[in-house]
Formats: C-alpha cells, sequence, structure tokens
C-alpha cells in the first residue's frame, strides 16, 4: 500500500500527518525535495501518544531518497522535512522496503 502525502510544498519545515501503518512491520518514506535538507521519523505505538524519535537522514537535492524502518510494535508514524527548497515527492510505502 502506498500514501502519497505531499508533493511541490514549499519551504519547510513540513511536518507529515501521523501515518497509520497497522498490520504492517516493513514500511519505507521516499522523498525528494530542490534542496538539501533533513527528515527526522517518529513512531507510536497508538497513533495518539508516545511518540519517540526513530532517527532521521540527510536529504540531497534532486536525488530521491528512501528511509526504511521496521516497525516492530509501533503503530503509527509521522516525519518532518526540513529544507529551503520545495519537497517535489512524498510517499510512505506499507508492506516491504523499496529502493526508491
Amino acid at each position: 500500500m502506498e500514501v502519497t502525502l505531499a508533493q511541490d510544498i514549499d519551504q519547510g519545515p513540513y511536518y507529515s500527518p501521523a501515518v497509520d501503518v497497522s498490520g504492517y512491520d516493513q514500511v519505507s518514506i521516499i522523498l525528494q525535495t530542490t534542496a538539501d535538507g533533513t527528515m527526522d521519523v517518529d513512531v507510536s505505538p497508538d497513533g495518539v501518544s508516545g511518540w519517540t524519535d526513530y532517527g532521521g537522514m540527510d536529504l540531497r537535492a534532486n536525488e530521491k531518497a528512501v528511509y526504511q524502518l521496521p516497525m516492530g510494535t509501533n503503530k503509527s508514524l509521522r516525519y518532518t522535512v526540513n529544507t529551503t527548497g520545495s519537497i517535489t515527492t512524498s510517499y510512505v510505502f506499507m508492506g516491504g522496503y523499496v529502493n526508491g
């Protein structure tokens, strides 16, 4: 299953909504921005409380980036993108890992 979250969003930070990934143990976040930036991920067991930092990655201008994470007991995720450019691609792919 794939969820499109944001495209052509001008200058960050961009805060994704909480995404319910219940039933999926592997998730990939796919992003592309027009300028360098960073992406940070939080996970939660219920999507309401208990949000914890899961890590993140650097984003390179005009390069597709894929962040893969096992969900374990977590049922929701959200992420923040910080960039001076625009977000041109933003997907959450559930049900396995993808390479972009």
